[in-house]
């Protein structure tokens, strides 16, 4: 009987967000129509760009692999530059703003996002936001001559060439079209893409409907893990979070999967708190925080990297709070690395 009542209600659901789904899909097929058809410009630079987007709204893992790719880049001695939007700072409608030129960061994370700060501490490459990602690239080759730009989240910027165009997918996303579900765009949109990254999940995972669109694409198997532990000034292995009494605090798309993945490293979660993705903390939040460490016996606090840079903008974090440092491993790496290198 409920399952009916949760059918019945998912249809009227449906029906009351039919008008808004419609407008939706009218004004995301007529914009990339323009695109396709010419009407829009699409510019280019010389350097070689590699986009690394989705077709869901967040959760997808795309800084994590932006920054990977960054490091392997760099150490076959390519230049590279990031180019992001700046989401949630007040700089992104702004002209180009150079955040890091690789070795200094410019900008706090309230101006420029807690991305932005994320990725320029986590590799030592320049980084710029702005919410025209052809004017930034601009930039990224006056000022540094950069062999690679990766934009991270440029699957809908199609104003700028890009050489390659990877999309990344998860299983964990309700495949339908927002409203109705979690798709920026159609899943036909899926065949403008060059490769495609399967995240959080596995290809079997994946509807029928996605494995239509992505049938003649090269598809990669990406996973993401915790490697490591930010507490204070050290550094701690994986493993020791094994046993901790902990409560999990975050503001970022597919919280549920970072709960899954703490709790099968061992750690004992008392609670879990979650916040809007990219979410504003405040002192009082952080005093929250505290307090509910207290009442439950819990000796850490676990939140991630995006979580921190905002966090510690406002208080010092003591050795309560345990960051998670995600690693990536992507399947058949060196054919991953060689599609986008030859292209």
């Amino acid at each position: 009987m409920s399952a009916l009542k949760g059918t019945e209600e998912k249809m009227i659901k449906k029906i009351i967000l039919f008008p808004f789904w419609l407008l939706h899909r009218i004004i995301v097929w007529g914009r990339n129509y323009l695109f396709d058809k010419g009407f829009i410009r699409i510019d280019k630079v010389e350097s070689k760009v590699v986009s690394i987007g989705n077709i869901s709204f967040g959760g997808t893992g795309k800084t994590p692999l932006v920054i990977h790719l960054a490091r392997i880049l760099t150490e076959q001695d390519y230049k590279v530059a990031i180019l992001l939007r700046g989401y949630r700072g007040t700089a992104s409608t702004r002209d180009p703003f150079i955040v890091s030129d690789g070795r200094t960061i410019f900008s706090p994370v309230k101006e420029c996002g807690d991305e932005a700060i994320v990725i320029a501490e986590s590799v030592k490459v320049p980084v710029i936001i702005g919410k025209k990602r052809i004017l930034s690239a601009r930039l990224a080759m006056e000022k540094f001559k950069s062999d690679f730009i990766l934009l991270d989240d440029g699957f809908q910027h199609r104003g700028i060439h890009r050489d390659v165009d990877i999309v990344l997918i998860t299983p964990l996303d309700n495949m339908e079209l927002f409203p109705c579900g979690n798709l920026r765009e159609p899943l036909s949109s899926l065949r403008r893409a060059s490769m495609v990254c399967v995240t959080k999940g596995n290809l079997e995972d994946i509807n029928t409907e996605v494995k239509k669109n992505i049938d003649t694409l090269d598809t990669y198997q990406i996973d993401y893990y915790i490697s490591s532990w930010k507490s204070g000034n050290r550094i701690l292995g994986a493993e020791e979070i094994y046993g901790e009494k902990v409560i999990i605090a975050s503001g970022i798309g597919k919280f549920d999967f970072f709960i899954a993945q703490v709790a099968a490293m061992g750690a004992i979660v008392l609670q879990c708190i979650s916040y809007p993705d990219h979410y504003a903390f405040t002192e009082k939040d952080i005093s929250k925080l505290q307090q509910i460490a207290q009442k439950k016996g819990a000796g850490r606090i676990v939140i991630t990297e995006k979580d921190e840079v905002k966090l510690r903008a406002i208080k010092h974090l003591d050795e309560r709070y345990w960051i998670a440092v995600l690693s990536v491993a992507i399947e058949r790496e060196g054919d991953f690395l060689n599609n986008i290198r030859k292209t």
